[in-house]
């Protein structure tokens, strides 16, 4: 399970200010209601160029299946360095009952950020 949390700096978008602050609105992600989303993975499967995992994604209390694309960004095993991973993926929040400003906010979120391991 992957805890994402939807407030305050943890959320990135490549947005201006405006379309930014109406994601947060009780019209689109409620993150005022909603803090987290959540991802927990039901299957691993190799891709051409890492792996593809599908699993269950909840947003705004509401469950659909997500699949991710996972690729090493950097190996650092070998350096005893952390390792990291890049994750894509993209949802329609329309699935998840957020269709507040449609003119402002695109229906598909595209996710996209990178992952670091640490060796344990």
């Amino acid at each position: 399970e992957i805890p994402l949390r939807l407030v305050g700096s943890e959320m990135c978008i490549e947005t201006d200010l405006f379309a930014t602050a109406a994601l947060k609105e009780p019209r689109v992600l409620s993150t005022s209601l909603y803090p987290s989303a959540h991802f927990v993975s039901s299957s691993v499967l190799p891709n051409q160029d890492g792996v593809l995992v599908r699993g269950q994604f909840t947003l705004r209390g509401q469950t659909r299946t997500l699949d991710l694309d996972i690729t090493l960004a950097h190996d650092g095993r070998d350096m005893g360095e952390p390792s990291v991973l890049r994750v894509r993926g993209q949802f329609d929040r329309r699935d998840f009952g957020a269709g507040g400003y449609p003119d402002l906010v695109d229906p598909i979120i595209r996710l996209d950020f990178e992952l670091e391991i640490e060796k344990l």
